[in-house]
């Protein structure tokens, strides 16, 4: 997950710096300082910060703490309060994996899932109710704004151009994330790059040709970029197999949007 900033990059006024927050960061990490020699030494309870992971939900624990250490992200649904009472963040979880799975009934059970597909669900109906929510708002005379519409959602433009006669055809689509395919040892600068390489498909043309070259670009940046890497693939027997090669997440990354280029930061 990538976080927009709003400091330009040198050499281009335009360029914005992008930092990265990572699905897998712990919320049980609890800053310390070193006390002096001269200051007494007072002992501290641990506070147990991050969820429970009973059963086999550690998709949620995978997920949904990433969302809360977006400071200006989580701010927009409601302000962030430490509970270190282990019990009580049970029965949230247990209530929020149940409103989830009303209109997502693969999360009813408590088999192991996919943490990005629990993730796309929760984006999902968050931003599926932001029309009542608005309307709920408006009638007690206040406003909401929808986080997932103010910080995810993102547009790209798909150009396809047919390479006998030239015709092309452009349209826009609405995205929460990116799927990147896999590359062995690659980078995600790499993946990224492929996804929006331009690449040749069967289509056919009103002049007769049957061949087209299509291609993806961002059009707008999120505050928050999410990128899946697929690590799953099927045989020639049809049999999914998990892929476990290396991924290089290099300090930086380059997304260009709108021909203008921009700087993404991996902290």
């Amino acid at each position: 997950m990538y976080q927009k900033k709003s400091q330009p990059t040198p050499g281009s006024g335009e360029a914005q710096r992008i930092a990265c927050s990572g699905f897998n960061r712990s919320t049980d990490e609890v800053s310390q300082r070193r006390v002096p020699q001269s200051e007494p030494r007072v002992a501290c309870q641990q506070v147990n910060l991050g969820f429970p992971n009973p059963a086999q939900i550690c998709y949620m624990n995978s997920s949904l703490p990433s969302l809360l250490t977006l400071t200006r992200y989580f701010m927009d649904i409601v302000r962030l309060r430490d509970v270190g009472d282990t019990h009580l963040k049970l029965r949230a979880l247990g209530k929020f994996k149940w409103l989830l799975s009303i209109q997502a009934p693969e999360f009813m059970d408590h088999d192991q899932k996919d943490a990005h597909e629990f993730l796309t669900a929760v984006l999902g109906q968050m931003r599926d109710l932001a029309a009542l929510l608005r309307q709920v708002a408006s009638i007690l005379g206040r406003s909401y704004r929808c986080p997932v519409e103010r910080n995810q959602v993102f547009r790209m433009q798909n150009c396809r151009k047919c390479k006998r006669c030239g015709s092309a055809s452009v349209r826009e689509e609405e995205f929460l994330n990116l799927s990147l395919d896999l590359i062995p040892g690659g980078s995600v600068q790499q993946m990224l790059q492929e996804y929006e390489k331009e690449t040749d498909l069967e289509f056919n043309c009103e002049c007769g040709g049957t061949t087209s070259a299509q291609c993806s670009t961002f059009t707008t940046l999120p505050n928050f970029l999410v990128l899946q890497i697929k690590r799953f693939h099927f045989t020639e027997s049809y049999e999914l197999v998990k892929c476990h090669d290396r991924v290089d997440l290099t300090r930086e990354l380059i997304v260009t949007s709108s021909q203008v280029r921009h700087l993404c930061a991996r902290v």
